[in-house]
């Protein structure tokens, strides 16, 4: 791909300066065409816009600056974050503003060459996908956690997927701005047109693409069956199957046999961890397809293979037993693998006690919950640190401590409170819910003169210990051995923000998942009687 050479001192001329870092092989007409841009060797001056030749004629067409914005509330729909669309001149000695692209709008009949500068090629021609007629309904909400983001350009093309399944209409998005529409449609039309092309030679492989491409599952622990959503939410990933399905390079019935095989590159399954305490841990198995699943479970250091089944279309949770020590020692640390047609997944966990010694043992990183972009993609998201958690267990006065400190903004609202719980999280021992005024509440657990709970609030942070009743820590006794007990923490924080210790919940749920703390390590090293069992 060539680019002009710029002399010393001398404004570049934008045709020639600027260059298309992909020649698209197909085009669609009556929309734009996304066009990321090459970055030139030497600083040049960016226009807003350049002209372009489709075809006889000559169009103008946008250099937009695309970007991450983070999100300002995570729902289990939403991706990491959402793309920003911008416009505006950079000169050469500024900052790029982000990742430059092309938008370059098509005519209804556009045919021939695209030129861009010297740039020449001659793409296959689409006609694009049938309009919206606005005598039909409205596509149906499936619910907050199921349905597809309405601001992100890059979550559209599911609802034009989901009006393309109910013969209906996708509802009013919510984009920053209209470059950030034609950014959207421009991705949601490739995938109509190239499933529009994938139908004339298997019509059933649309349909799965489709549903793939939307899937829900039902959550059966959930009292009301809620639908949560549980499609492919790799970008990356998302976009070579969008090539695969409209290149012109490929035949219908082989872009048939290419989708299919990114279905079957995929695990048909998405595991979600639940509870690592003690003896035994819990998973949640996604299934989005319409037949059950056979997931085998092994732990690495274990080769006996315990079976799954995976309903379809819901959420099932498995109990899955730790491998026998045989009186060993506790690991740091174990790995299941859960295979499924040839591919495995490999879910880490971490010790069946976390061992408390002086001066303290902290409850880790606090995470936010998870969402389906984090489960699908195998990631936690820490707390930015302005607003992050901090928690130890520790002794002090001979009793159990407790002591939190929450940072949080100068400017933030008040609305911020502390929930701890002692022992397991569907009988618990006891629940204190804290606020940073010093107020709290007892909101579950037999009442104890010995709770007690301090609180103290600073400039940028606030700060409360809690003293814990013997007799619920005794209740709080977990099965991981050497005396540990369960303990778990959630942070309802300013803005909005939900905070977890040690392993968050999903977006939809609220549960707080405790961590098993092996207390006697202390104990024994200061000489202590050990907790006994109730």
């Amino acid at each position: 791909m060539a680019t002009a050479s710029i002399g010393i001192g001398a404004a570049p001329t934008p045709a020639d300066s600027l260059s298309p870092a992909v020649r698209a092989p197909a085009a669609i007409r009556g929309g734009d065409l996304l066009l990321p841009l090459a970055i030139p060797e030497r600083p040049i001056a960016w226009p807003a816009t350049i002209p372009v030749r489709v075809g006889t004629r000559e169009v103008v067409a946008d250099i937009v600056w695309l970007n991450d914005r983070p999100l300002e509330a995570r729902s289990w729909t939403s991706p990491d974050t959402v793309l920003e669309v911008t416009q505006r001149s950079v000169g050469p000695m500024e900052a790029r503003p982000g990742v430059p692209v092309l938008l370059v709008p098509m005519p209804t009949d556009a045919d021939g060459e695209i030129a861009i500068g010297d740039i020449v090629w001659t793409p296959t021609w689409f006609d694009p996908p049938p309009a919206w007629a606005e005598d039909r309904d409205v596509v149906r909400s499936r619910g907050i956690d199921a349905d597809p983001v309405l601001e992100d350009p890059l979550e559209w093309f599911r609802w034009c997927l989901l009006a393309d399944l109910q013969k209906g209409r996708p509802p009013v998005a919510e984009f920053q701005n209209e470059l950030a529409r034609r950014v959207a449609v421009s991705i949601a039309n490739e995938w109509r047109v190239g499933l529009r092309r994938v139908a004339s030679s298997s019509r059933g492989t649309v349909s799965q693409l489709r549903e793939r491409l939307t899937a829900v599952v039902i959550d059966r622990a959930d009292p009301d069956g809620r639908a949560v959503a549980a499609w492919p939410t790799d970008q990356r990933a998302l976009a070579g199957l969008r090539s695969l399905l409209l290149d012109p390079g490929r035949t219908p019935s082989e872009a048939v046999g290419a989708g299919l095989a990114w279905l079957d590159a995929r695990p048909a399954f998405l595991v979600m961890e639940i509870a690592s305490d003690g003896d035994r841990v819990e998973v949640d198995l996604f299934n989005p397809t319409r037949g059950e699943l056979v997931v085998t479970a092994t732990w690495e250091s274990d080769p006996t293979g315990v079976p799954l089944l995976a309903a379809p279309s819901t959420i099932t949770r498995h109990q899955i037993d730790r491998p026998d020590l045989g009186g060993g020692p506790l690991p740091s640390g174990e790995v299941l693998s859960l295979a499924h047609a040839g591919r495995v997944t490999r879910v880490p966990f971490g010790p069946r006690a976390i061992p408390v010694r002086p001066p303290g043992a902290s409850f880790g990183t606090f995470i936010l919950p998870r969402t389906l972009a984090d489960v699908d993609g195998d990631v936690v998201q820490a707390v930015n640190g302005v607003e992050s958690t901090q928690a130890v267990l520790r002794r002090r006065e001979g009793r159990w401590e407790i002591f939190i400190e929450a940072r949080f903004l100068p400017n933030a609202d008040a609305d911020d409170r502390i929930f701890l719980q002692v022992g397991d999280r569907r009988r618990p021992a006891g629940v204190v819910e804290i606020r940073p005024d010093g107020s709290w509440e007892r909101l579950r657990g037999r009442a104890d003169e010995s709770l007690q709970v301090e609180s103290r609030r600073f400039t940028d942070r606030w700060r409360t210990s809690v003293l814990l009743p013997e007799s619920w820590l005794v209740e709080a006794i977990s099965d991981a051995g050497g005396g540990s007990i369960l303990l778990g923490i959630r942070r309802d924080g300013p803005r909005g923000f939900v905070q977890y210790a040690g392993i968050s919940s999903p977006a939809w749920r609220r549960d707080i998942i405790p961590l098993a703390f092996g207390i006697n390590d202390w104990n024994d090293a200061a000489g202590m009687t050990t907790l006994p069992r109730p």
